[in-house]
């Protein structure tokens, strides 16, 4: 009864239990939730139970749990981590243990159930219009301690953010170029992709609409091939015709904020 695909969508059944002031047990009936946001550990039994097995097929989780959208993350953070060492530049700490949750829906949950078991969990979301509210429910509901949930918009001042918007438009869009062999005549540059009006700053939503105006023999667009093409392909950020200065400073603003949760 618990879709391990489909997570967002779990309910909590709980008999709710109080306390009064003479010590004495008190039932208020039973609870149905569809937050699964809750810290006690018999009413996550279930769930952890179900879910374990997807969970240790897709997650790799540790002491110290960075949770992210979806695998582009872990590659862009890879890449930039390394890039800043070899700078001899703050890079994200090995304690980290960087885990995907397929799509904001998931974190409320996976948050809930790595909390659950004492885990140094911190997050970092993508900020659209249409997931704020899912944030503002995240940091409401207290699990997450302080100062351990980021969004993307803290570290690129916009009121929207992928984490592609941590890199410059002349980068993202030459990794586009490569990861789409785009030939010369449609292949984008920064200001090309600054230009798409797609009614937001992102970046990610700029490329979608582009690429919705080329021949249909090019391939659909996806966030996973430009974070590939990046870190498969280690000229892209020691290229000195692309300047990633901006790039850098942000992960590395990203990294120290994450360091500094490490005790």
């Amino acid at each position: 009864m618990v879709p391990a695909n489909d997570i967002s969508c779990i309910r909590v059944v709980e008999d709710v239990i109080t306390i009064d002031e003479r010590g004495r047990k008190r039932s208020e009936g039973t609870k149905v939730s569809e937050d699964a946001l809750v810290t006690d550990r018999d009413t996550l039994f279930p769930l952890q139970g179900a879910l374990g097995y997807e969970l240790t097929q897709s997650l790799f989780i540790g002491p110290n749990t960075f949770l992210v959208e979806g695998p582009s993350e872990i590659l862009y953070i890879q890449a930039f981590s390394q890039r800043l060492k070899e700078l001899k530049r703050e890079c994200l700490r090995s304690e980290w243990t960087i885990a995907p949750s397929a799509g904001i829906g998931n974190m409320l949950p996976l948050v809930s159930l790595f909390a659950g078991n004492n885990l140094n969990v911190s997050v970092l979301a993508d900020v659209a219009k249409g997931n704020k509210a899912v944030l503002r429910r995240l940091e409401d509901a207290g699990i997450l301690k302080e100062n351990h949930l980021y969004r993307i918009t803290d570290f690129t001042e916009t009121d929207e953010g992928d984490i592609e918007d941590f890199l410059t438009p002349d980068l993202f869009a030459a990794l586009i170029n490569d990861a789409f062999s785009l030939p010369q005549n449609i292949a984008l540059d920064g200001d090309k992709l600054l230009s798409v009006d797609a009614g937001t700053e992102r970046l990610v939503r700029k490329a979608e609409d582009y690429f919705k105006l080329l021949p249909p023999e090019i391939a659909e667009f996806n966030h996973y091939r430009p974070a590939y093409a990046l870190i498969s392909k280690a000229k892209y950020l020691k290229n000195k015709d692309i300047d990633i200065t901006s790039s850098l400073d942000r992960f590395e603003a990203l990294f120290k904020a994450l360091n500094s949760l490490i005790n």
